[in-house]
């Protein structure tokens, strides 16, 4: 039979291993969003991005950073505010870092499901000790 004193290790070491995870997915998300742009490149995304029906394809335009969905967003006109916005079309980035939030999260519940578990049977170990030497 096993020893009940291990469980809480496995509960930590599946909750460190679901947060390091999550928190990876998470920097692929970034990355994947803006790697493109560091620094003050975000307008070179919007190089590729067909201007909307009645802006010329020389017009002015300038790429904002988004977060839904999680990329870059361009917007076409003279001056900000007063354009058209274009969305990001690619929702990859986005999913991905819901994907390494929902990942990290299932973590941090699991270990506090493993912490729970730990002093039930920390409570119960006790009781029943008690109980033996009365």
């Amino acid at each position: 039979m096993r020893d009940r004193r291990t469980r809480p290790a496995v509960w930590f070491w599946a909750a460190a291993l679901c947060v390091v995870v999550g928190l990876a997915t998470c920097l692929v998300a970034l990355v994947e969003a803006f790697g493109d742009e560091l620094g003050d490149n975000v307008d070179v995304n919007c190089l590729s991005v067909p201007p909307p029906e009645g802006y010329p394809l020389e017009g002015p335009f300038r790429g904002i950073r988004s977060i839904w969905p999680f990329g870059t967003a361009c917007e076409f006109g003279p001056q900000r505010g007063q354009g058209v916005l274009v969305p990001e079309s690619d929702w990859t980035a986005t999913v991905t870092g819901l994907l390494g939030v929902t990942i990290t999260a299932g973590g941090a519940l699991t270990a506090g499901g493993g912490i729970v578990i730990a002093r039930r049977e920390v409570g119960g170990e006790r009781a029943s000790t008690a109980s033996t030497r009365s």
